[in-house]
């Protein structure tokens, strides 16, 4: 028998798939990585390090799944990221039967490359890479006035700033400045065998968004991507933030994807 042929990836499965790679976990957090259960662990508190980024039904059902996954979480929030997958119509209510509530809807975004370009609206914005402690501190504290990022330890940043700035790093990060004040954060990381980047992080201080900053860290990391040679960027965008503001730059919707969470 012939094998049968490979589909290729929708930039939907390519953005999904990016969620597959947890090379970045810190070393008190673990994996449960099968076909159809993917899941990292952690005893921290901390939604990221304890989420489920592929499921798929086994003999059309959830419900086990959904048990396993309690109990790998127990005593922490748990997040599942549920794509719009046509064998995800039985998840949601599993789901619900597990004290699990939608609390985010995302679009998923893409754009090609290479690319004409992200438009910078505001010539007094500029983004710059960041490549020293200053830069990451300054990333830091925009991303803990819009998201409450608190700054990690000092320990943590130090890893931070090597991961980011080591010889074929694959996390990068931006922030934009107006004059000497960081307002604007925003960071990428790459997936060479997708050649795809993921595009995360971005926010701007209520006191200066609509006057460009987003956009131009948006556009230093387009041109960083292009740099790198990879084909796509993309993201989940929340369709309540950055997704329109996503859209109005050329990115395309495909599909959606939703966060549900159970408190511990």
């Amino acid at each position: 028998m012939r094998p049968q042929p490979t589909q290729p990836l929708t930039p939907a499965d390519i953005i999904e798939r990016s969620q597959w790679d947890f090379f970045w976990i810190p070393a008190d957090a673990s994996l449960i990585d099968r076909p159809e259960l993917l899941l990292v662990r952690c005893p921290r508190d901390v939604a990221m390090l304890n989420s489920v980024t592929r499921s798929r039904p086994v003999a059309g059902s959830f419900d086990a799944l959904v048990d396993e996954v309690g109990r790998a979480h127990q005593g922490v929030t748990s997040r599942w990221l549920v794509r719009d997958l046509p064998s995800h119509g039985a998840l949601s209510p599993a789901l619900v039967r597990a004290g699990y509530v939608p609390i985010h809807d995302h679009g998923a975004y893409w754009l090609g490359l290479p690319h004409a370009g992200v438009s910078i609206p505001s010539p007094t914005v500029r983004a710059e890479r960041v490549r020293d402690m200053a830069g990451l501190c300054d990333w830091y504290s925009v991303a803990d006035a819009v998201f409450g990022a608190q700054r990690p330890p000092t320990q943590d940043l130090e890893r931070f700033l090597e991961a980011c700035t080591r010889q074929a790093a694959r996390v990068h990060r931006f922030v934009a400045y107006r004059g000497k004040r960081a307002v604007s954060c925003g960071a990428l990381t790459s997936f060479p065998s997708l050649r795809f980047a993921y595009l995360w992080g971005g926010g701007t201080l209520p006191s200066d968004r609509g006057r460009g900053a987003y956009r131009a860290v948006l556009h230093a990391r387009v041109e960083h991507a292009t740099r790198l040679g990879l084909t796509g960027v993309g993201m989940y965008a929340r369709d309540e933030s950055s997704a329109p503001i996503v859209e109005r730059v050329g990115f395309v919707r495909h599909g959606s994807m939703t966060y549900w969470d159970r408190l511990p």
